[in-house]
């Protein structure tokens, strides 16, 4: 079942965090099987600063891969939620004015919103896994 998933495993460590979003994203069964192992010999390689940041960004990666809409629309609509609020504030403060700033965070929020919407219409019609 992983046959068409390993286009996307990267080189290094998380094989088995890359297999798992990727079986999570298109509704396969995972199910955790302990297993019996030794003690590992010799000392790990595994840095934690960067090979953290190298985890998070496989992580994000794979999510953006399969469902972009979880990652970039959380953010769009507290901007979005953030400008409104704003500017209802804004207009309680000074009537009929609204800052800049207030418009710059209600359009970054949209541009954010439409660009997870056109990423998931990409990955929708991708129709590769």
């Amino acid at each position: 079942m992983s046959l068409p998933y390993l286009k996307l495993l990267p080189p290094g460590f998380s094989c088995v965090t890359t297999i798992t979003i990727a079986f999570l994203s298109n509704q396969h069964n995972v199910r955790y099987v302990p297993i019996d192992y030794s003690k590992r010999a010799g000392k790990s390689k595994f840095k934690f600063l960067k090979d953290a940041y190298r985890y998070i960004l496989q992580v994000l990666r794979m999510v953006m891969y399969f469902n972009p809409l979880k990652v970039l629309m959380p953010p769009a609509l507290w901007l979005i939620g953030i400008g409104v609020i704003k500017g209802i504030v804004d207009q309680f403060l000074h009537p009929l004015y609204f800052a800049i700033n207030t418009v710059l965070i209600f359009v970054t929020g949209l541009i954010i919103a439409s660009l997870a919407l056109l990423a998931d219409l990409i990955v929708r019609s991708r129709g590769d896994t």
